[in-house]
């Protein structure tokens, strides 16, 4: 059941990550009745991809019983969230446009200048 569940891991996250990858840098080019849906601004970059990790982990957490994508034939999920997050993040960086993933960076790091005084000040 642990080979299963790392195996089927890697292989969602080598998916969601690809796709991600290949989508998030081309999302200008969507247009729905002649209007450009998305603006292609970094800060739109960082959000979807913190919602495909978010999704990520999702599809890997839930209590026992609870699963949102079960084993099938024993208890617990088949991702294992952690991992499936990591991978999914390699995947994407290996498979975006390098400015995209430098933008997405640059966001990332005052994020986390925010977070950290939040962190640890607690």
């Amino acid at each position: 059941a642990s080979t299963l569940r790392i195996v089927a891991t890697l292989a969602c996250g080598a998916l969601l990550g690809t796709l991600s990858g290949r989508l998030i840098p081309r999302r200008e080019e969507l247009v729905i009745r002649g209007t450009q849906v998305f603006n292609g601004t970094a800060v739109e970059a960082f959000l979807m991809v913190s919602a495909v990790a978010l999704i990520a982990f999702g599809m890997g957490s839930g209590k026992a019983g609870h699963e949102l994508v079960p084993m099938g034939f024993c208890s617990g999920s088949l991702f294992q969230p952690e991992l499936l997050v990591i991978v999914t993040g390699t995947f994407f960086s290996y498979c975006a446009d390098h400015a995209v993933c430098a933008e997405i960076e640059h966001i990332m790091g005052g994020v986390w200048v925010f977070g950290q005084l939040v962190l640890f000040s607690m």
